[in-house]
């Protein structure tokens, strides 16, 4: 990771999620470094742990008191796949408004469509203050 940090060129406009082609028989090839960037290091800020755990040694992590404590609060973090919770939530409310396929397959186009013409569709964005 600290290598690929160091060499990290071009911009720092990167993606907030990491683009993967789950077909690609490159995958398997990948390793954490692959999706390290130059902003990767946030990531330690964000959490309130201490980025220089990055250039410690890792065969003297085990014994480091501060990288035990940052493991723990790492492996306490939950994983979220918002786009599979947003659909879930999308057809339990499909459900509750219509057990006619064809009115639900509607409502998908509707939303979907919806969805392409207002992105950044947020409460904070619609709200006139």
């Amino acid at each position: 990771m600290v290598r690929a940090l160091q060499e990290e060129e071009g911009s720092d406009d990167h993606p907030q999620r990491a683009a993967v082609e789950l077909t690609s028989t490159d995958l398997a090839k990948k390793t954490v470094a692959s999706f390290v960037t130059s902003v990767t290091p946030s990531f330690f800020e964000i959490l309130g742990l201490d980025a220089g755990l990055l250039a410690v040694d890792p065969t003297a992590c085990p014994d480091n008191s501060e990288y035990t404590a940052a493991a723990a609060c790492v492996k306490e973090l939950r994983t979220v796949n918002d786009f599979a919770e947003r659909g879930v939530a999308l057809m339990q409310v499909n459900l509750a408004l219509t057990k006619n396929e064809e009115q639900m397959q509607f409502l998908l186009q509707v939303v979907e469509e919806y969805r392409r013409k207002f992105p950044d569709a947020r409460k904070s964005t619609v709200t006139v203050n």
